[in-house]
């Protein structure tokens, strides 16, 4: 089954579960599943996209180095700069270009939870007209479009992280090649 396929388990399974006369044991489980599907894998999502970042520990690297660097050599400090301009470039089209592409995403993922909580929550009425598979294709059709934006967004900021990537690697070439010359010029 590909990873399409583990979104829409969920969802096919409840459709097929009966429901009894009182319809507490399943309804309970209902809801669980609904926040289970909408929400779960985009908050592990960007758990992960945040820890794998090290933000905290980027921030330390830049201090600790970049103080460092100022105690050792100023004017090599003074050159490492240079590539500032671009990384302000670089945030400004993200934030103009990627960011607002960002809102069709969590419009995707309304959309879906939309769909789930409308099939579940009248899932008697679903089972009572045999709209079984209609509701499971409009629940598709929706997931479809939420992978869609979620596929579109991780390939926008994995371009955008490799170029800002290359942008902050010149300051490293920077040093190597000034510290490098003075280092030849003074033996």
């Amino acid at each position: 089954m590909d990873v399409a396929g583990l979104n829409h388990r969920p969802i096919l399974f409840s459709i097929d579960m009966d429901i009894g006369l009182n319809g507490i044991p399943t309804s309970q489980w209902l809801v669980v599943t609904k926040d289970r599907v909408a929400h779960d894998s985009e908050v592990l999502h960007g758990i992960l996209h945040q820890i794998t970042g090290g933000f905290l520990l980027q921030a330390v690297q830049l201090v600790g180095v970049g103080g460092m660097l100022v105690w050792l050599n100023p004017k090599l400090a003074l050159f490492t700069l240079i590539p500032v301009p671009l990384v302000f470039l670089g945030s400004w089209i993200f934030w103009q270009k990627v960011y607002p592409r960002y809102y069709r995403l969590w419009d995707a993922t309304s959309k879906q939870m939309s769909v789930l909580n409308g099939t579940l929550s009248g899932i008697r009425v679903v089972k009572a007209f045999a709209q079984e598979d209609r509701e499971f294709k409009k629940f598709q059709t929706a997931s479809d479009h939420l992978r869609h934006w979620r596929l579109w967004v991780d390939h926008t900021n994995t371009y955008y992280s490799a170029a800002m990537g290359l942008v902050f690697s010149l300051g490293g070439l920077i040093v190597w090649y000034v510290g490098g010359r003075d280092v030849a010029h003074v033996t």
